[in-house]
C-alpha cells in the first residue's frame, strides 16, 4: 500500500528521543535534531513525528501511538515502535510504576503479570494499527523480547508474543542479534553476538564502535546507521522520495 503522502510516526525509549548522557547531557533540541527518526525522515524525504521519551515502557509506547492517531483522521504514516525492557512502566502521573526498572534487570518475581501486561499491550497496539489499516513494524532498544519468551532454553514460556500474527511484523524476529543496540554493536543479524547490551560490564560499555557513546547509547554517527539499516524496509510505502 503506497498513500499519497506517507510519513513517519515513531515511539521508543531514550535510543528513539536520542538521548546522550556522557561527557554530558544534550539539550531535548540536539536530541530532537540526531535522533534516527529525524535521519530516516531525512533519507525519505518526508516529516516525522517521534513520541519517544527517555525511560519509556510499552505501556507508554503503545500508547503514545495509539492516542496520536485517535486524534487524528489521518493514517498516512508509517509507524515503528521500539520497545524497552519489559519491566520500564512509565511516570507514576501516567501509569503505576509496579515494576520499576532498576539494576540489575527484571528483579519483579511476578513475572506472569509483568508478561501479560506488556504481551496484551503490544497485541493491542498492532490489532488497532491493522485495524486502520497502518503500516508498522516493530523492534527492540536494547533487551530482545524472545529471551523473555521462553525461546532461549527457558520451560516456562508466559509471554507468547512470537506465537502470534505480531511476529510477522517484528523486524527480523527470527534472529538474536535484532535491536538497536545491536546495530550500533555492527553486529546486528548476526548469530551469537558478543556485545549485547543488557550483559555488558559497565567498564567495557563498547566495542570501541564510533557509532556507541560512553553511555552506550547510541551516537550522532549510530543513530544515522538505525536510520540507514531501516531504510530499506520501509523505502517502498514513501512515494516522496528525492
Amino acid at each position: 500500500m503506497v498513500l499519497t503522502y506517507m510519513r513517519l510516526l515513531t515511539s521508543g525509549d531514550s535510543f528513539t528521543k536520542g538521548l546522550i548522557k556522557v561527557p554530558h547531557r544534550n539539550s531535548v533540541e540536539e536530541q530532537n535534531k540526531i535522533n534516527w527518526p529525524t535521519q530516516l525522515g531525512k533519507l525519505l524525504n518526508t516529516e516525522v513525528v517521534n513520541l519517544a521519551q527517555p525511560a519509556a515502557g510499552t505501556d507508554y509506547i503503545s500508547y503514545s501511538i495509539q492516542n496520536y492517531l485517535k486524534k487524528t483522521k489521518d493514517r498516512d504514516f508509517f509507524v515503528i515502535a521500539s520497545f524497552s525492557g519489559l519491566e520500564r512502566q512509565w511516570d507514576y502521573t501516567f501509569f503505576d510504576r509496579t515494576y520499576f526498572w532498576q539494576e540489575p534487570y527484571y528483579t519483579t518475581k511476578n513475572y506472569q503479570e509483568l508478561f501479560y501486561k506488556n504481551e496484551m499491550m503490544i497485541r493491542g497496539l498492532h490489532q488497532f494499527l491493522t485495524e486502520e489499516g497502518v503500516p508498522h513494524f516493530f523492534t527492540n532498544s536494547f533487551a530482545d523480547f524472545k529471551y523473555h519468551a521462553g525461546l532461549h532454553g527457558s520451560s516456562d514460556i508466559d509471554f507468547n508474543l512470537g506465537n502470534t500474527s505480531v511476529k510477522n511484523y517484528w523486524l527480523n524476529w527470527d534472529y538474536d542479534s535484532n535491536t538497536l543496540y545491536n546495530i550500533i554493536s555492527e553486529n546486528y543479524l548476526e548469530p551469537n553476538p558478543i556485545y549485547v547490551h543488557s550483559s555488558q560490564d559497565p567498564l567495557d560499555f563498547h566495542n570501541g564502535t564510533k557509532y556507541i557513546a560512553g553511555c552506550m547509547h547510541p551516537s550522532e554517527e549510530g543513530h544515522k546507521l538505525i536510520a540507514k539499516t531501516f531504510y530499506p524496509y520501509v523505502k517502498s510505502y514513501f512515494t516522496n522520495l528525492i
